[in-house]
């Protein structure tokens, strides 16, 4: 049986102290890795809306959306050819429009509210955005991994005045077959 934990981040969202080990103990709203999708939306609505966000487009996206002061939008990823729709990767954002150290102050905040329930062994770094070939934008990060390979980050983008984004941070949970493909297939 799944523990009940919400990541609580501060108004962003919800976070119950326990003790987590796997990257399936945390809910993002209500939802984790490894459940079907079809659990929370139905198969019509995802298929009207799914999409794929990398040149390789083994994985599609959808965008999970209604009203929320504690996030501007959740995205979930599953398989492209799995009839389950089964999680992948879960990620809430909230943007910043130019305030990079607003985000900063948040991913903090979450950060420590993470420490609490994961430990204090994580990695932090910064490095540019692959997506911004000038590489003025950076990614400022915190990630951890659990043994299965999984991992739970937040991280906030300063974009560069080049892009036209906003400032965003971003809480992801994700499974090792979901990473594994960021880092080696997503972009060929």
């Amino acid at each position: 049986m799944k523990k009940l934990l919400g990541i609580v981040v501060l108004g962003l969202l919800l976070i119950t102290p326990s003790q987590a080990d796997d990257i399936r103990d945390f809910q993002i709203e209500g939802m984790s890795i490894g459940d079907s999708l079809l659990n929370y939306m139905s198969k019509s609505f995802i298929d009207k809306d799914k999409e794929a966000l990398y040149p390789n487009k083994k994985y599609l996206t959808t965008f999970y959306e209604h009203e929320s002061s504690q996030y501007d939008d959740i995205q979930i990823s599953f398989l492209a050819n799995d009839p389950n729709y089964i999680i992948a990767d879960i990620e809430a954002k909230k943007y910043f429009p130019d305030n990079i150290n607003e985000c900063l102050s948040q991913q903090k905040r979450i950060s420590e509210s993470i420490i609490k329930i994961v430990g204090e062994t994580y990695q932090k770094d910064s490095k540019p955005h692959r997506a911004d070939e000038s590489g003025k934008s950076i990614n400022y990060y915190n990630a951890w991994w659990f043994d299965d390979g999984s991992t739970l980050q937040v991280y906030c983008t300063d974009w560069s005045k080049e892009m036209v984004f906003s400032d965003e941070l971003k809480l992801t949970a994700a499974s090792k077959e979901k990473v594994d493909f960021i880092l080696y297939e997503a972009y060929k």
